[in-house]
């Protein structure tokens, strides 16, 4: 593990963290629409702006997977993934949930992630093990289905499923909850808050952080539309399951109602 990489993104991090809480505090930054009911603020494009800065500074031959602003292909070992503000509805709105993820892919395998969240979790995956504030986190799977997390307006959902998936899971599966922060709902999945979470709509920037802190803690990241693994960094639709047996009854009811285009 390259330790002055870790310890670099840490005190990015650290610093993202107290510009965000500064921020979100005095909720004087400007924000505009991308598209329908999807945000940026000036607070998304400051810390991606400085993010690219510092790859560029420390790795320069690197590949950047940004939100915001367009990507970076290099020749350089290293590919970096970062999603400035997960939940920018969320800031936005003045609702504190939200966070930073970034990922670093070595020869297109996930190296290192931080994710930091609005309510001072901060989670770390690296060398096949996750952590949450320096703890290490193992899955302890829950028998009972009791919660989906998904993060997708309606909207969005039908693009890609008829909408009666959404009653048949709420009549078999069990409670919603949407947090409005892919990184809140996939991590809490690990954390144990929630058992599965099912993403729709998700981009490249989105997942990876949460995906490979999930793997890593003894869970699952699997495609359901749009990609074959989560690795391959596409827009695609994701389901995050603490174990296999939750995994595959959520999948069975998304599979039945998923539209042809999409699979």
């Amino acid at each position: 593990m390259d330790t002055n990489l870790v310890q670099t993104l840490r005190d990015f991090m650290s610093f993202s963290s107290s510009y965000l809480h500064r921020e979100f505090t005095k909720h004087t930054f400007h924000k505009r629409e991308k598209e329908k009911h999807d945000f940026v603020t000036d607070c998304d494009l400051f810390i991606e702006d400085k993010f690219r800065d510092l790859v560029l500074r420390h790795w320069p031959d690197s590949s950047i997977v940004a939100e915001e602003r367009n990507s970076r292909k290099g020749t350089g070992k290293y590919t970096f993934i970062i999603d400035p503000i997960d939940g920018t509805n969320n800031f936005s709105a003045g609702i504190p949930v939200y966070g930073t993820s970034i990922s670093v892919f070595k020869e297109n395998e996930p190296y290192y992630s931080i994710v930091s969240l609005s309510n001072d979790i901060l989670l770390e995956a690296y060398n096949h093990k996750s952590y949450l504030n320096n703890n290490e986190v193992i899955i302890n799977s829950s028998r009972e289905l009791r919660i989906i997390l998904s993060d997708s307006r309606f909207e969005k959902i039908t693009l890609y499923c008829n909408r009666d998936v959404i009653f048949e899971l709420a009549e078999k599966v069990g409670k919603f909850r949407m947090l409005g922060a892919a990184v809140y709902n996939i991590s809490y999945v690990a954390l144990g808050y929630g058992v599965v979470s099912i993403e729709f709509d998700l981009k490249p920037v989105d997942y990876p952080g949460c995906a490979h802190f999930l793997e890593n803690a003894g869970g699952i990241a699997e495609p359901f539309h749009g990609s074959r693994s989560w690795k391959d960094l596409k827009p695609c639709g994701l389901i995050f399951a603490q174990c296999d047996e939750h995994l595959n009854r959520v999948k069975e009811i998304v599979k039945k109602y998923l539209k042809e285009d999409s699979g």
